[in-house]
């Protein structure tokens, strides 16, 4: 009996940890491409020379894919059109799940190739048509390596059935962001073909999250020649089936202008500096006034807070603990944000008070100002008048943010100025239901978070008194960090504890 316990745990354990390999892998994928979408690929081969580097091949690709999902599988399809060079033009490719079809203009032959099949450089098809290795590959972690400083697991992915690219994979996904870091790539020989690297991890607003904007690949035989795979004009893209089939794919036209980008697009793009998903920080509010040539300090007031989203039915909930830390009188004191509702808790009496969002807590800083870092659920947006403006010499986009009906925000609304090239958020002004201006603030210090594995941060917001002239309130953000809490954590009756 004893026996068949410790083997039915052997047999558990490994299963938990092929499922959190597969979780890994699937978080990475997140990374590199999405359900329905498409993007430009330029494809540039490159060889080191004494001379300096010398561009032996460019390529551009137009990329368009979409997952159909069913219940018991995936299938990840992509159908890609070639750009240039001009010899080229005209050729198009299309990825059905495992099987792989060119099109030819001249004959309008069609082809099966293999996913192997080199397209330009170091370049596959499966490299070109593909950003997905969940469907294609089951993973094992094998441990945790250090890779260009970044803390990763390291896992190695087999491939789940033979018409694959490659035989086998190791990846190297770093530990807290789960994003893509590293990849050697092996033939079913177990021969070592290349290595790449993820390159250029930043905003990519039309997508809504960070995407990987370079695919860097290593030839480990021909000393200094690299590929580089640039993803650019990432969006969106709901294609009907027939650009997926056999049947019809080589006569359509994968050919799209530039994406205009939209409010919900500029917003969702800026929460990104603002905050994460799972993540913590600690916080102090410096309320200060300029008194003729001297500036006094007001008071100063800590705080450490954890945040969590918490997918609900067909909604996200929001939810943010944040423990007073100073001054010493305020030690003791926490406030949850649970979705639209702020909880205040005295540890003195135990009482638990429910409070507002607009509740002042430090200076200018309300409840709201401290827990909520998420402009995207809460406000609905359209472009200002006029759409463009520069603010502190920085070309920005002009929006207008009004409280979405039944939301318990602080403000009703908001004017906001994100900047154009990067949608970091520069400036906002706060208002009331009736127009009131409360008060102005600049974001301000967008620094890299070591423990957001380099992402760009507002490290603070720095508020304008309307009324009181020269009485600024700081927040200035520290220790900014991925961390997953437990749930228990975020429940009021939990508060006391």
């Amino acid at each position: 009996m004893y026996k068949f316990y410790l083997l039915f745990l052997v047999a558990f354990a490994s299963l938990l940890i092929a499922q959190d390999a597969q979780a890994i892998i699937e978080k990475a994928d997140r990374y590199r491409g999405a359900d329905r979408w498409g993007c430009n690929l330029k494809v540039m081969d490159l060889q080191k020379t004494e001379d300096g580097v010398k561009l032996v091949a460019e390529s551009e690709f137009r990329l368009a894919s979409k997952v159909y999902r069913d219940a018991n599988s995936n299938t990840f399809k992509s159908f890609v059109q070639f750009l240039s060079p001009k010899q080229d033009q005209g050729k198009k490719m299309l990825m059905d799940g495992q099987i792989y079809w060119m099109s030819f203009p001249d004959t309008q032959n069609l082809v099966r190739i293999t996913p192997s099949q080199r397209l330009t450089g170091q370049a596959s098809a499966a490299d070109i048509a593909s950003t997905n290795f969940s469907t294609d590959y089951e993973g094992k972690v094998l441990g945790m390596e250090k890779v260009l400083d970044k803390d990763c697991f390291k896992l190695k992915l087999t491939a789940k059935h033979e018409n694959t690219a490659y035989g086998s994979l190791d990846y190297w996904v770093e530990q807290n962001s789960y994003e893509p870091v590293k990849v050697d790539y092996f033939a079913l020989s177990g021969k070592m073909l290349k290595t790449a690297f993820f390159r250029d991890l930043k905003m990519s607003p039309a997508m809504g999250g960070v995407k990987v904007h370079e695919l860097f690949i290593v030839d480990p035989l021909l000393e200094g020649h690299v590929t580089r795979i640039l993803y650019s004009n990432m969006g969106p893209e709901e294609r009907p089936d027939h650009f997926f089939s056999k049947e019809t794919f080589a006569k359509l036209n994968l050919s799209v202008a530039p994406l205009e980008v939209t409010p919900l697009q500029i917003i969702k793009a800026a929460d990104q500096y603002r905050g994460s998903e799972n993540w913590a920080f600690d916080m102090t509010i410096l309320d200060i006034k300029r008194v003729e040539n001297e500036v006094k300090e007001l008071g100063r007031n800590g705080f450490s807070n954890v945040a969590k989203v918490f997918n609900e039915s067909d909604d996200q909930v929001r939810k943010c603990l944040c423990l007073f830390t100073s001054p010493d009188s305020e030690v003791g004191k926490k406030m949850l944000m649970d979705g639209q509702i702020y909880w205040l808790f005295f540890p003195a009496t135990k009482n638990l008070v429910r409070i507002t969002p607009q509740q002042r807590l430090a200076g200018q800083a309300t409840a709201a100002d401290i827990a909520s870092t998420n402009f995207e659920y809460d406000y609905n947006g359209e472009f200002g008048d006029p759409k463009e403006e520069s603010v502190l010499n920085t070309q920005c986009y002009r929006l207008v943010l009004t409280a979405k009906p039944n939301k318990n925000v602080a403000y009703h609304k908001l004017h906001y100025w994100v900047e154009k090239d990067s949608f970091r958020p520069v400036k906002i002004e706060y208002f009331t239901e009736t127009g009131k201006h409360l008060k102005t603030a600049f974001y301000r210090q967008f620094e890299a978070a070591a423990g957001m594995n380099g992402q760009i941060k507002a490290h603070e917001l720095f508020i304008l008194d309307p009324v009181e002239e020269g009485r600024v309130t700081r927040l200035l953000y520290s220790n900014i960090r991925h961390k997953d809490n437990p749930d228990f954590l975020f429940r009021k009756e939990h508060l006391d504890k």
